[in-house]
Formats: C-alpha cells, structure tokens, sequence
C-alpha cells in the first residue's frame, strides 16, 4: 500500500491472520519484496513461490472520499486479508478528506475494493460512489 495524499486522520486496520506490517520507502518496495519475500514477507511461505507469483506491479489506484468516524472502504488483497479505510475525528475542518492510495502486489494477486464490513463499532459508509477503483 502506497499512501499517495490522505489526511492525517486517515486510518487504516489491517484485519489478516498473521500479517505482519513491514513499512519500507515506496522506492524500495521492489528490491525488498525481491530479497525478502516468502522468507519474513509472507505470505508467500516460501521464496520459491513468491518467484512463481511474480514482481510488484500496480494492481490498483483507490480515491476514497472520507467523513469523520467512518469506514469508507475496504480494499481487499486475494489470499491475504484487507485493509479497513477510515478517518478518525480531526480538529482540522479545513483539511481536505480524500485518501488515495495505490496498491501493489505480486502480478498474480487480485485487488478489488468493497463496501467495509462493520468493525470496531465505527459505522460504515456504504455509498458507492464514494469509492472510485
């Protein structure tokens, strides 16, 4: 995931079994899953396996409109769980509330964007056209 401009309420919650967050410059995010991936990136379980699925590639740009104490969306990773988007509380009126995040994945890896599951008790935004994929 690649946080291209978003607020600084912006929150995103990794819901996957295992997943470990592992946060490195967007300029390195190629040679670190090429060096790392299927022995402390995983999945995949094995570098082997992360050959067969392939180099990073851009699977998807994601444009979300937030509101304040919603989820907007939920980008969901094939095979590895999703990520929750939503903005918490801000003092700031004047900041603007649009996240837009790429995606990257193995060239093997499906992304697709979906209305967000309730979570946490923070209710969810469930109009389409809030998210443009």
């Amino acid at each position: 995931f690649d946080v291209k401009r978003a607020p600084l309420a912006l929150r995103l919650t990794f819901f996957s079994a295992g997943l470990a967050v592992t946060r490195v410059p967007s300029s390195a995010a190629a040679e670190a899953h090429a060096s790392r991936a299927g022995i402390d990136l995983t999945p995949p379980m094995s570098p082997q396996s992360a050959s067969q699925m392939g180099e990073l590639v851009l699977r998807k740009s994601v444009t979300l409109n937030l509101e304040t104490m919603t989820h907007a969306a939920d980008i969901a990773v094939s095979g590895l769980g999703w990520v929750a988007v939503s903005c918490l509380s801000t003092l700031d009126t004047s900041e603007t509330l649009v996240a837009e995040i790429d995606v990257w994945v193995p060239r093997s890896v499906e992304v697709s964007v979906r209305a967000p599951m309730p979570v946490a008790g923070i209710p969810t935004n469930t109009v389409d056209s809030k998210a443009k994929a």
